[in-house]
């Protein structure tokens, strides 16, 4: 009987290179499994992160449109113009105290990152864009991509209007914001963009 151990042959070239190649192949698709498990949890903790934040500002800006009135006056009256009624980059309002307080879009020095946009909040009847006028309400890592106000009705319901011997509107005042935002995060396939849309009625009556 021969020796077992001395006639036991090893693996053959062949069977090492497919034993690689499935080792390989095993390993590229992990890889690959694990790597877009974690592109993917990041952008998840992103928009997270980012509705958060959306949900800070959308109330400090809600709270204070609903104890407000709308300063009609800094619009000179009308809100819009004929094509574009309603519509406002700025919003105007004035607390029951008769401060003005003014909301808008900024960037540059105003904002934490200067390369990105962010709400701000002014507290001056006349607010130079871009100056220490303005306050930020958004952090670091939000750019806000888009801010518009539509306001209903465009004008005052409080103004009498003599000529037709009735307000001129009959309408309390509501307030439509339409945003969005997104992450700043470096990697840039990992930002996602939030549309964000609320309204609120001013809860001011003075008739």
């Amino acid at each position: 009987m021969k020796n077992f151990f001395l006639t036991k042959q090893g693996f053959t070239v062949l069977e090492i290179v497919m034993a690689m190649a499935i080792f390989v192949t095993t390993t590229v698709v992990v890889s690959d499994i694990f790597i877009r498990n974690n592109k993917a949890q990041r952008q998840t903790q992103g928009i997270q992160a980012t509705a958060a934040d959306a949900r800070f500002f959308l109330e400090s800006m809600t709270r204070t449109i609903r104890v407000s009135e709308i300063d009609y006056a800094y619009y000179g009256g009308t809100i819009g113009n004929s094509g574009n009624n309603y519509t406002t980059d700025v919003l105007a309002v004035r607390t029951v105290d008769n401060v003005p307080v003014r909301f808008s879009r900024q960037t540059g020095a105003v904002c934490p990152d200067p390369n990105f946009h962010c709400l701000a909040i002014c507290f001056a009847e006349t607010c130079v864009d871009g100056t220490a006028d303005w306050l930020a309400i958004t952090p670091r890592g939000i750019n806000m991509t888009l801010l518009t106000f539509m306001v209903h009705p465009w004008t005052s319901p409080f103004e009498y209007d003599p000529a037709s011997g009735n307000y001129r509107s009959n309408k309390q005042p509501l307030v439509t914001v339409f945003s969005k935002i997104e992450n700043t995060t470096e990697i840039e396939s990992d930002r996602r963009e939030l549309d964000i849309q609320t309204s609120v009625t001013s809860r001011v009556y003075k008739r």
